[in-house]
């Protein structure tokens, strides 16, 4: 059995990584703007992508005082704009952070195709909470076994 993965240009591997969270703030509330990202891809569980990557505009915000991140987010691939947040969104934070200033969560998804999931996780990152690396997997026909994928970096406003 050939277990090489089938890149191609239509494809990718998304990875994103920060210094870790140092002086994480513990009171007030913070928007966080996209610095950048990845290009959304489609990932189908065999061979290589045919659709061309798309696009991640979104954004970010954390009450620091509740230990709660939000992310609002719209993903555009293959002909098709996916709304992805998390419950409130950025304005309204509700996804647990950890005390390493980690978090995941699945998230809202509208969709005009199909009934659609998603997972938003990531973490904080830097000197003050500075930036925010997160990642995203989308499965918008869950029986068809292909994903949206891509991850992005935000800062601190």
């Amino acid at each position: 059995h050939d277990c090489t993965p089938a890149y191609n240009i239509y494809t990718g591997v998304h990875v994103i990584c920060g210094a870790p969270v140092t002086n994480m703030p513990t009171t007030g509330t913070a928007p966080y703007s996209l610095a950048g990202a990845t290009p959304a891809t489609i990932q189908p569980t065999t061979g290589g992508g045919t659709t061309a990557p798309g696009t991640f505009p979104g954004s970010m915000g954390v009450d620091f005082a509740g230990a709660k991140v939000g992310w609002t987010s719209s993903i555009a691939v293959g002909g098709v704009t996916y709304g992805f947040s998390s419950t409130g969104g950025a304005a309204a934070p509700s996804v647990a952070l950890t005390a390493g200033g980690t978090f995941a969560s699945n998230g809202t998804v509208t969709s005009p195709t199909a009934t659609t999931s998603g997972t938003g996780y990531g973490f904080l990152a830097g000197a003050g909470a500075s930036q925010i690396g997160f990642g995203y997997f989308l499965h918008p026909i869950p029986s068809s076994g292909t994903t949206i994928a891509g991850v992005a970096a935000f800062t601190k406003d």
